[in-house]
């Protein structure tokens, strides 16, 4: 099922009338597990739309689209090149689209099924411009198309002899096509375990067979052709080293350069004849751009950008670097911006001003990384002296009275500085000055206002950000293969908020909430197989526990054994009345069943030993995916334990936080001639017995699909395929009534405060369904 993401810039070019942007639809196929990871599938229809931008005001001049009727989908985008001044040329794997730059006329060309098949199979285009810019050149796969520029009409094809198996050896072979460094006519390029093969498109008698093991690599191997760059021909070898080849008009080959490995090497969006590579340098206090001409009589460029690379990753991922003002037998004029392991975006040149030189030949930074974030968390820091005075155990009575007679100082001494009357100490002005720098309230803390919003976003980056002045407290870099939990959202004896940091590997890494320092840290994963990671509720703290920090206890689970390993180490050997009937339950992809376990000791009074059972499961049908999970969060809360209802009657709510919400969607088959009909699942299950208490069926549902849950209701939403609409259902599931009359001072109420997962009784459960005018792009609940 498939969340459309919007428009997705495909190409940016700039033109003599503004900047010319392509772009298409990207529908991703999204399963949610638990909530947590998040399974991907894209269907693009890519190059669809084209816009022309005003490039100083940003006023939109004309928007128009390739193709007619609905969208294609998976078409697979080729390229954005300009043909002349005034033409522009859109390549995608169903047409050619000439596109007048000045006032938006378009031209659409289809190209053949065959190719259009070939371009999906294969998922890549690799195409050139004549010398003369009369003939587009154009292959997908083994299919090879001819297009005349001027009328678009296909003047040949043909299929490619594939390489043969046993040419292919250890290296990725593959064809692409390339234009020579001195005519720029197109040739196409094949590489094989041995030689590379050139066959001129322009000049079809013009071919040549160049053994590897004659170029200049210094017995480096080469194992690809990276097809990052579309013009000039560049080898990938064994080292991570890239050769860069200059290709004669009589298609001979020689090494022009050998760049360095790491980093990223991109074509000048100024020049395609030069190429940029652009890395971290081994202090990791800089990034250099170099710059590698296949004309020898242009003057080479490289400079260095001052910053921490550690702190936004430590290297480079992309780049665009342009030379705009070139003088001949002078080091050309150079921008470049970069794109950070971590997102962001910082923009450097080679240009000497004073300012740039200053700040490191940085001339600004843009954190880009808060674009896409996967996980939110909130926390509460220190802020007074009293909150991180470090306590050793739980206070006493008199330790508690104290205290609260230096927090109601505390509270007096705000007070008395918010009138002009009383004369404030230095420090207490220098602190003041220091929020103020940061727009930050002085007394948020004292009402509960000053809070952090941690950010982890899909490139590894950590964000503290402070919710009452929307400025970063601190940033790490931790790496995308992280996730990110909160062992301790607000401080306690003297500690502040504590982070928990899984990596895929299963390695913990806890962090301090106030600042980001890194606390401890251990490798958890089993020595063979795969390890679950979970985070225990909070412990009750005993008075005879000599903890230096109150921390919460991880549990790691080996998969093969279900052995159960408890972290931090300093919380091992203490009681856990919390593993007392603890439940877990895990979604297995591979058989499509929820597995649900119980934490067990199985040691004795001297020796603890903590092992996983498995006590419930729950098969799902084959033809049934699940797409979207809700549960209840460990910071929820109960705002009443019922609703009032118009009469003055009570519903007792079904409070149950083990209940956690599943969606499904399946394909029923087509019954006589009806078409295959979409229908939705979804189930409210009790993550301790097992047991499904509701279930309910949509059909012609498919998604998104968003779900939230909280207290004793279930809210989700779906789009009716048939209908063509949003539509929004709520559950609210009840225990019992109370009548209008059975509350008065002669009859009282009665219903138990526990309840056990395993009685037999089910509560019964009220729907409503609504029309939704607008596409839902993400649900939650609100705090109380």
């Amino acid at each position: 099922m498939y969340d459309y993401l919007g428009d997705a810039i495909d190409d940016i070019q700039l033109t003599n009338y503004g900047l010319l942007a392509v772009s298409g639809y990207v529908a991703v196929e999204l399963i949610l597990i638990r909530g947590e990871s998040i399974f991907a599938d894209g269907c693009i229809s890519a190059g669809r739309n084209v816009r022309l931008w005003d490039p100083n005001s940003g006023v939109l001049l004309w928007e128009e689209v390739t193709s007619q009727g609905p969208a294609p989908t998976r078409a697979v985008f080729g390229g954005l090149f300009s043909l002349d001044g005034d033409h522009s040329v859109v390549l995608t794997a169903a047409s050619v689209a000439m596109i007048s730059v000045k006032d938006g006329q378009v031209k659409v060309q289809t190209l053949p099924e065959s190719f259009t098949q070939a371009a999906v199979e294969a998922a890549e285009l690799t195409w050139q411009v004549g010398s003369d810019n009369s003939v587009l050149f154009a292959m997908a796969g083994p299919v090879m198309l001819q297009v005349e520029m001027a009328t678009g009409k296909v003047l040949n094809q043909f299929t490619r002899p594939e390489i043969k198996e046993g040419d292919k050896g250890d290296v990725q072979a593959t064809t692409v096509l390339r234009r020579d460094s001195e005519e720029g006519k197109t040739a196409a390029v094949t590489l094989t375990k041995d030689q590379l093969l050139l066959q001129g498109l322009e000049n079809k008698d013009n071919m040549a067979e160049i053994a590897l093991s004659s170029l200049k690599l210094d017995g480096d191997k080469v194992v690809a052709i990276d097809v990052s760059i579309s013009n000039s021909l560049v080898l990938v070898l064994a080292s991570g080293k890239r050769a860069i080849l200059k290709v004669t008009s009589a298609l001979a080959v020689e090494v022009a350069s050998v760049v360095p490995a790491g980093g990223v090497l991109m074509e000048s969006v100024t020049d395609d004849s030069v190429l940029f590579h652009a890395a971290a340098k081994s202090s990791g206090s800089a990034a250099e751009v170099t710059s590698y001409s296949l004309d020898k009589s242009l003057t080479p460029a490289s400079w260095d950008a001052q910053l921490d690379l550690a702190s936004f990753g430590g290297d480079v991922s992309r780049a665009f670097v342009g030379c705009p003002n070139t003088k001949k037998d002078s080091a050309p004029s150079c921008r470049a911006v970069l794109v950070l392991k971590d997102d962001a975006l910082i923009m450097t040149s080679n240009e000497v001003e004073a300012e740039a030189a200053n700040n490191g030949n940085v001339q600004w930074v843009r954190e880009e990384a808060l674009a896409n974030i996967k996980r939110v968390r909130w926390i509460t820091p220190a802020e007074t002296e009293i909150e991180k005075q470090a306590l050793k155990r739980i206070p006493s009575f008199m330790e508690e009275v104290e205290l609260e007679i230096k927090r109601l100082q505390q509270l007096v001494e705000k007070l008395m500085s918010f009138s002009t009357l009383f004369e404030e100490s230095s420090r207490q002005r220098g602190v003041d000055r220091s929020r103020a720098a940061r727009k930050e309230p002085p007394n948020a803390h004292l009402f509960g206002f000053s809070k952090y919003i941690m950010v982890l976003t899909d490139s590894g980056k950590l964000f503290a950000i402070r919710a009452e002045a929307s400025t970063v407290a601190w940033s790490a870099f931790v790496g995308p293969e992280y996730q990110l939990y909160v062992t301790r959202d607000h401080p306690a004896l003297g500690s502040g908020a504590e982070l928990l940091l899984v990596s895929n590997s299963t390695d913990l890494v806890w962090l301090d909430g106030d600042d980001g320092r890194k606390l401890d840290a251990v490798s958890a994963g089993a020595a063979t197989g795969a390890s679950w990671v979970v985070v225990l509720p909070k412990r009750k703290h005993l008075t005879t526990d000599e903890e230096p920090t109150a921390r919460r206890t991880v549990a790691v689970i080996a998969e093969d054994s279900l052995k159960v390993s408890l972290y931090p180490k300093v919380t091992a050997e203490f009681a856990h009345p919390e593993l007392e009937h603890f439940y877990f339950y895990r979604y297995d992809e591979s058989t499509n069943v929820l597995r649900g376990y119980v934490i067990e000791n199985e040691g004795d009074a001297e020796k603890v030993n903590y092992h996983a059972s498995e006590v419930w499961s729950v098969v799902l049908p084959r033809d049934q995916q699940v797409i979207a999970t809700s549960h209840h969060h460990d910071h929820s809360v109960v705002d009443s334990a019922v609703t009032i209802t118009g009469d003055d009657s009570l519903l007792i709510k079904y409070l149950n936080p083990n209940l956690f919400g599943l969606a499904t969607i399946a394909t029923e088959p087509a019954v006589g001639d009806n078409e295959p009909t979409s229908v939705l699942h979804v189930s409210l299950i009790d993550s301790v017995a097992g047991r499904i208490i509701h279930r309910a069926r949509h059909s012609h549902a498919t998604g998104p699909v968003r779900m939230v849950q909280s207290e004793n209701w279930l809210v989700y939403s779906f789009w009716n395929s048939k209908e063509k609409r949003t539509e929004m259902v709520s559950l609210s599931l009840f225990d019992g009534a109370v009548g209008m009359y059975s509350l008065n001072p002669w009859k009282r109420p009665s219903w138990t405060s526990s309840r056990s997962s395993f009685d037999s009784k089910a509560p019964f459960v009220l729907q409503k369904s609504f029309i939704y005018p607008t596409k839902i792009t993400v649900s939650a609940k609100l705090q109380p």
